[in-house]
């Protein structure tokens, strides 16, 4: 019984990695499209030559109720933006794209010694908007999500948003034979 009460919240058995969690939140800020994780989107030649390119691969679909999502999506932007919410402090001030996030503190051990390892995992720029960036920020032994990750998620949104990534320009330079 306290193994079922722990995995509900995320402790005890619980095990993900963060390209899990970018995965679900991805899946989620697209309204339930499942895409393969990718890490590149084109081969290119040392001359510039495209030799291959990738084109997302949508890996299934998750149906999700409308009311639902729209609570789930105003709780995660509440851990954000509402004065209760864990990452309202490390976005006080925050100037970004609007996102929506979660932050974690997942026990590893027992040992009161050890730190937890802190979680912090968003996308941006919430909807309507279609969100673009999925951050999953994991630090072992370093606290609280709250304190620890999302402030580097937070850093990294401030960069995305002054810096947006675009689509990459594959033709080939114009010196190319």
């Amino acid at each position: 019984m306290a193994d079922n009460i722990e995995m509900a919240f995320g402790q005890g058995e619980t095990l993900v990695t963060p390209l899990q969690e970018a995965v679900a939140y991805a899946t989620f800020a697209t309204g339930g499209t499942r895409h393969a994780p990718e890490m590149v989107n084109a081969i290119i030649s040392p001359s510039g030559k495209v030799l291959k390119t990738f084109k997302p691969r949508v890996t299934g679909h998750v149906s999700l109720p409308v009311s639902t999502y729209s609570q789930i999506l105003q709780g995660l932007e509440g851990a954000v933006y509402d004065p209760l919410g864990t990452a309202y402090d490390t976005f006080l001030g925050y100037k970004g794209m609007p996102i929506a996030g979660k932050t974690g503190t997942a026990t590893e051990s027992s040992n009161s010694h050890v730190q937890p390892t802190a979680w912090f995992v968003a996308f941006g720029p919430t909807p309507p908007s279609t969100p673009r960036y999925v951050v999953a920020v994991v630090i072992d032994q370093a606290g609280y999500g709250a304190a620890a990750a999302a402030p580097v998620a937070r850093t990294v949104f401030t960069y995305l948003s002054a810096h947006p990534v675009g689509t990459p320009d594959l033709r080939p330079p114009a010196n190319s034979p």
